[in-house]
């Protein structure tokens, strides 16, 4: 009996130790991480392939149709000209409704493409909110219109790029080396001309 107390209490005493520390098992890593190791980096998704999305749109003008959206009429598409320059987005069919140019901003879409947003004030007219996608040559989105006074309108847009024209041989500067000087035509007497507006007749070449 007593033999069997003594070995329950040093087996007790073991169990109270400390005990060895097991050894770690390593942690398999997230799929998303293991993706992310594996998959091509895409380069549009760098800050590289932003700036060269946004040298894409800067300085550019686009002519696109805008379309209604959440209506059961058939409607003639709108027109507009959107245009940006130093950052910013111009629409000329709302200037004449007192919208300034928006900033624009360029974030890198789900398929790699870049998208662009920019919002537009007016004090007379309310709030237009825009959101593009770049598709190579191509151009479109959504434009939400939230006026002062009425319900809100929803647009589709799409449209294209608008090059600039290349200069005309016409117009292209004259030399300062080469100056055109005009022919010299010999001196002709003029015959009488009409009677002015107060009935006097016109001063003619001298006879004498």
């Amino acid at each position: 009996m007593i033999a069997w107390l003594v070995g329950c209490g040093a087996l007790l005493g073991a169990l109270q130790g400390p005990l060895a520390p097991a050894e770690e098992l390593p942690r398999p890593e997230p799929a998303a991480a293991q993706q992310a190791d594996t998959a091509p980096a895409d380069a549009t998704a760098t800050p590289n392939g932003r700036v060269q999305a946004a040298a894409l749109l800067n300085e550019s003008r686009w002519a696109v149709e805008l379309r209604r959206m959440f209506t059961k009429q058939v409607e003639p598409p709108l027109g507009d000209t959107l245009t940006f320059i130093d950052g910013k987005l111009t629409s000329e069919r709302l200037g004449p409704l007192g919208y300034a140019p928006g900033t624009f901003t360029l974030s890198i879409g789900p398929t790699g493409a870049p998208v662009w947003e920019s919002t537009q004030l007016s004090r007379q007219d309310g709030i237009v909110l825009w959101r593009g996608e770049l598709d190579r040559d191509t151009i479109r989105g959504t434009i939400s219109r939230l006026p002062l006074a009425g319900a809100s309108e929803d647009f589709r847009f799409e449209g294209k790029e608008i090059l600039a024209a290349t200069p005309s041989a016409q117009s292209a500067p004259v030399s300062p080396s080469a100056p055109t000087e005009a022919p010299s035509v010999p001196s002709q007497p003029q015959p009488p001309g009409p009677a002015d507006v107060s009935g006097k007749p016109a001063s003619g070449p001298s006879t004498r």
